[in-house]
C-alpha cells in the first residue's frame, strides 16, 4: 500500500499533476495492477483453451444444407454452413446449446456436454406455411427498336 502512495506522491511531486497515462497499485501479498488510459468495453478475453464443435447440418431428405446458421444459444458467434452443409465453430466453457436456424426449417436446439466434439444436426420442414420466394429474373432492359 505505501508503495503505490509513494508513487502517487513522487508523480503528483515531479509532474505537477496526476499522471495521465497509467496507475500502478499494489497490495501487500506482491500482486499488482496496472491500469491504462483507454476505452472501456463489454469484451472479454477467454482465458480458458477453446473447444471446436464441428458437424454437418442435414435436411429432411438426408442431403446437406448449404447456408444454416449454427451458433450458441445467447452468444452472437455463428457459422454458416458450406456447400456439404459442414459447419466449424469455436465454443467457450460457458457454452452448452448450439442453435441452428435455416428458412422454412424448424428451429434447433441441441444442448451438449464438453466432451462432445461431432454434432451432426438433423432439420425437420416447418409445419407452419413458410412461402420461399421464388428466384427473380433480372428486369430486362427496353429495347425501343425491337419492343
Amino acid at each position: 500500500m505505501k508503495t503505490s502512495y509513494y508513487f502517487l506522491l513522487v508523480s503528483i511531486l515531479l509532474l505537477g499533476t496526476f499522471p495521465t497515462g497509467y496507475i500502478f497499485a499494489q497490495d501487500n501479498s506482491g500482486d499488482s495492477v496496472v491500469v491504462v488510459k483507454g476505452q472501456v468495453s463489454d469484451y472479454y478475453i477467454s482465458v480458458s483453451n477453446p473447444r471446436i464443435i464441428e458437424g454437418v447440418v442435414y435436411g429432411p431428405d438426408g442431403k446437406p444444407l448449404e447456408g444454416a446458421t449454427v451458433m450458441f444459444k445467447a452468444s452472437p458467434v455463428h457459422f454458416t454452413t458450406d456447400a456439404q452443409g459442414r459447419y466449424r465453430i469455436s465454443a467457450s466453457r460457458y457454452d452448452s446449446q448450439l442453435f441452428v436456424y435455416y428458412p422454412g426449417m424448424q428451429y434447433v436446439y441441441h444442448p451438449f456436454t464438453p466432451d462432445d466434439t461431432t454434432i451432426n444436426i438433423h432439420m425437420q420442414p416447418d409445419p407452419r406455411h413458410v412461402r420461399i420466394k421464388p428466384v427473380q429474373e433480372a428486369t430486362r432492359w427496353f429495347d425501343p427498336w425491337n419492343d
